[in-house]
């Protein structure tokens, strides 16, 4: 990767095939052994996720939370790569999570998202939903 975002930005490129087989290998070009996820622990897929597996497994918790909330399609839940910024060892990146109801409807979630590098690899991802409140009420409504 020439960049902290190129890196960052191909990472986010990757999560797109995170239900094909060798989405491990990807995670793994891109993150350190030992890389950090830490999500709002309001969330159903909140908490810090620790390495590999915890990437894996937060992914796992978010499918899950779509899969599970009542009237939310999951396959139409969608996010940008949004804005990109950054220097040699931090990345700042603002997006929206997009879910989608299955009346059409799409509810907007805007965040944040903080990466550290390390050694031209993610270390560490910070994720802050602008409003953890309303995500709750679109998963939870029927």
């Amino acid at each position: 990767m020439s960049t902290t975002t190129d890196l960052v930005a191909s990472y986010l490129t990757a999560l797109r095939g995170r239900r094909e087989p060798g989405f491990e290998q990807a995670l793994r070009e891109h993150l350190t052994e030992d890389a950090i996820c830490v999500e709002a622990e309001m969330i159903p897929w909140g908490g810090t996720w620790v390495g590999i597996d915890g990437f894996l497994g937060v992914f796992r918790a978010l499918h899950e939370a779509l899969e599970n909330a009542p009237g939310i399609d999951p396959d139409g839940t969608r996010s940008e790569i949004g804005d990109l910024m950054g220097d040699d060892s931090k990345v700042f990146r603002e997006f929206t999570l997009t879910i989608k109801g299955v009346d059409g409807i799409d509810y907007p979630i805007p965040g944040a998202e903080t990466y550290t590098i390390t050694d031209g690899r993610i270390s560490a991802i910070r994720v802050y939903f602008q409003d953890t409140a309303y995500l709750n009420e679109v998963l939870s409504a029927s």
